[in-house]
C-alpha cells in the first residue's frame, strides 16, 4: 500500500519561522500556507491561503473549505514582535 502524503496547515506562513517550516515540510507533504499577505516562496507541494487582516471571521471562513479530519497537522506559527 503506498504512504499517502500527509496533510500540514501552517497558520503565520509568511513570518521566518512560517517559511521556514512550510520549506521543511513542503519536502514530504501537502502544505496549505495561512497568510495575511502573499509571500515568495516556491509553490510547489503548497498552496496559499490569503486571510483578511485582523478579520476573525476569515479563519473561520477558510476554515469552514475543509473537513473536520482534513489535516494530518496544523501548526500555528503566529505572533508579534515585542519590538514593533
Amino acid at each position: 500500500m503506498k504512504n499517502q502524503k500527509q496533510k500540514i496547515a501552517i497558520f503565520g506562513a509568511n513570518g521566518s519561522i512560517g517559511q521556514a517550516l512550510c520549506a521543511h515540510y513542503q519536502k514530504q507533504s501537502d502544505v496549505y500556507a495561512f497568510t495575511r499577505n502573499d509571500f515568495d516562496i516556491d509553490e510547489s507541494g503548497l498552496v496559499k491561503i490569503l486571510l483578511d487582516d485582523f478579520n476573525e471571521g476569515s479563519v473561520f471562513q477558510a476554515a469552514n473549505k475543509f473537513d473536520n479530519n482534513f489535516f494530518d497537522k496544523i501548526i500555528v506559527s503566529i505572533g508579534i514582535l515585542h519590538n514593533e
